[in-house]
């Protein structure tokens, strides 16, 4: 009867009914108790899988044991039933279909981390491969999160290279040639290889405009020289001279659609340009003062982008300044894909300089020099920035931005990369203020252009340092990282339980193999009949608990009586005490009815309405028990 007991019946009564109910009752009572010994542990085994924390587990498993055996007490054993409310034998044989729901949905609740472990153990090599699978992709996250970050900085330094430009530095005395390369990600040791992508390119050059005063002089001279050297270079060149904005767009177009994916596109332009908001603007021929009829360099990029194309270079030769005189800053990167190479003939808010009539822009010059060399374009440009740097007679600070996941090489299909070793001078970035992105250039003669030169190199420096760093980190670090983030073992109960409901095969054959779905749902109704098995069978013993409810209600019947019996003479020895004490204190004895008696009301005469009162009150056997023993003193 242990069990029964610990299920919440008092064995006083249930002794009293026939040994086979009895045995039944105790059955099912083991039965129950056995099911809240699992869902306590299936509790602490979902703490101990999501917490990774044993301690945990143990207090979550003894909480809701405690719970589950109160459960008992309150809903098999009937504690709760209100005392003499069983007034239809037929009715009171019924189960208690409430008792049987929440049962039910408790059960059903904790039967799925025990479907977790059953099925973790029936499909170990399943978990196993699993497990990999998270934690590649977890892996995967980690590398993509990385690309990010250098892609963010990459774009700072591109806009640190910007101001640093536009101070009159030069970078390069400070920082070797092939630092972008290494703070871009890319491997010193591989290039991209172009051997089998077709090159094409789309040159354009705006010179002659419709009003007289924008006239250019060079523009079409820059736009044959770079085309000359493309197809040199094995290009595909789409030349367009003097276009009109129907030009310019139709021109993109057609070249954009003879992109496939895998081919390497080169787009040059050398006329008049805008920036704005960022944004940068080629201004067709026949564009007088409406902006919203200039072509968006960044559209251009797009189209480009959503061709898939393995690289692509753009080289703009035009002015980067505001028609409203607003200081300009940074480059918008919307439409920028992978693999991508931007240089920019000045920095933002600045003009580029169409040069002597007859020859070529400023910038082009050097680019037409230097374009065909056998090192990847990142060097190239270098060298067109420090030349450009040690004329005095150029004002303009050329911009490259470096989007390349290896070094691009044009000249030759099969080049490695060349480096060149130049002394750098490293300043003291530990201790200088990083203001560099945030601090305006001004013509304030307070203002110190040496002291935040200085702290924008250094800046660029520290950038660099903090991704190189990073480059030189194994896989192994990266696995590190993994370990510290996702503890030892690589088990997620949330990945592997979606598995578990998924249409995925088990087996290598799709048309035998057992989906996962259908099996959890054949684990979980046997679990589920487990747990929830020995309460519904006990609740349905109609007869037998009815029987224990008759017993218990007679005894509480007899104690209540007992109990009102007593109450009666305490409250007539207290009347009588109080009757001899008013006696005592009034003169008048006639003022006293000697026939005076307690008249109390017997709740247990055969009354036609006694169980209606009973009802009223809702009071169980043990609460009118608890209040006749106060009523006592006892």
């Amino acid at each position: 009867m242990f069990f029964s007991k610990l299920s919440g019946f008092d064995i006083s009564n249930l002794v009293k009914l026939p040994a086979l109910d009895r045995w039944k009752i105790e059955l099912y009572s083991v039965w129950g108790s056995i099911s809240c010994i699992l869902c306590a542990l299936s509790a602490a085994y979902l703490f101990k899988i999501t917490t990774k924390s044993l301690v945990v587990a143990i207090v979550a498993g003894i909480i809701v044991l405690a719970c589950f055996i109160a459960i008992q007490g309150l809903l098999i054993s009937n504690r709760g039933e209100h005392f003499g409310t069983q007034k239809n034998d037929e009715i009171a044989s019924q189960p208690n279909r409430f008792n049987i729901f929440i049962y039910l949905l408790l059960t059903i609740l904790f039967s799925q981390p025990i479907l977790i472990y059953v099925s973790q153990q029936l499909d170990k090599d399943k978990v196993e491969q699993l497990n990999q699978l998270e934690y590649q992709l977890r892996i995967q996250s980690l590398e993509d999160l990385h690309q990010a970050e250098y892609a963010n900085a990459k774009f700072d330094l591109a806009k640190i290279r910007e101001k640093i430009n536009s101070l009159g530095g030069n970078l390069s005395l400070y920082v070797p040639q092939d630092d972008t390369q290494i703070t871009s990600n890319q491997n010193p040791n591989t290039t991209l290889d172009i051997s089998h992508s077709a090159r094409k390119a789309l040159v354009f050059g705006n010179q002659k405009y419709l009003s007289p005063q924008k006239t250019l002089y060079n523009p079409n001279n820059d736009a044959k020289g770079i085309s000359a050297k493309l197809i040199k270079m094995g290009f595909q060149v789409t030349q367009v001279l003097d276009a009109s904005r129907f030009d310019m767009e139709s021109s993109i177009d057609n070249f954009v659609n003879t992109l496939q994916p895998g081919d390497v596109s080169f787009v040059y332009y050398s006329g008049h340009g805008i920036q704005l908001d960022q944004y940068n603007y080629f201004v067709p021929t026949d564009t007088r003062t409406d902006f919203a009829a200039l072509v968006k360099l960044n559209n251009i990029m797009q189209k480009i982008s959503d061709k898939k194309v393995l690289a692509s270079v753009y080289v703009i030769d035009a002015c980067r300044s505001n028609p409203s005189n607003k200081n300009e800053s940074g480059f918008a990167t919307q439409g920028v894909g992978v693999n991508t190479f931007i240089a920019l003939a000045s920095s933002a808010g600045e003009e580029s300089s169409d040069g002597r009539p007859g020859t070529n822009g400023v910038f082009t010059r050097p680019v037409i020099k230097y374009i065909s060399d056998e090192k990847d374009i990142d060097s190239i440009f270098k060298k067109v920035q420090e030349e450009l740097a040690q004329d005095r007679s150029v004002k303009q600070h050329p911009t490259s931005i470096n989007f390349l996941e290896e070094p691009l090489i044009l000249a030759l299909q099969n080049a490695k990369q060349q480096t060149n070793e130049v002394a750098k001078i490293k300043p003291d970035y530990k201790n200088s203020t990083y203001k560099c992105q945030n601090t305006k250039i001004s013509k304030d003669p307070d203002f110190d252009r040496q002291e935040l030169l200085f702290n924008c190199i250094s800046e660029y420096v520290k950038i660099s340092e903090d991704l190189k760093q990073e480059l030189t980190a194994s896989e192994n670090i990266k696995k590190n990282k993994i370990e510290e983030k996702f503890g030892e073992d690589h088990f997620n109960p949330l990945y592997f339980y979606s598995y578990l409901w998924s249409n995925q095969t088990l087996g290598d054959d799709d048309n035998s193999s057992l989906k996962p779905l259908y099996r959890s749902i054949l684990i979980s109704a046997l679990i589920w009949f487990f747990l929830a098995g020995g309460f519904i069978f006990r609740e349905r013993l109609g007869i037998p608990l009815l029987n224990y409810r008759r017993f218990r209600n007679e005894e509480d019947s007899v104690n209540l009586n007992s109990l009102f019996h007593q109450y009666q003479l305490k409250s007539k020895e207290n009347y009588d005490n109080f009757k001899n004490q008013v006696k005592s204190k009034i003169s008048s004895a006639s003022l006293l009815n000697e026939t005076i008696e307690t008249q109390l009301p017997n709740p247990f005469s055969e009354n036609g309405d006694v169980l209606e009162r009973r009802n009223k009150f809702i009071r169980t056997g043990r609460e009118a028990l608890d209040d006749l023993h106060k009523a006592l003193g006892m």
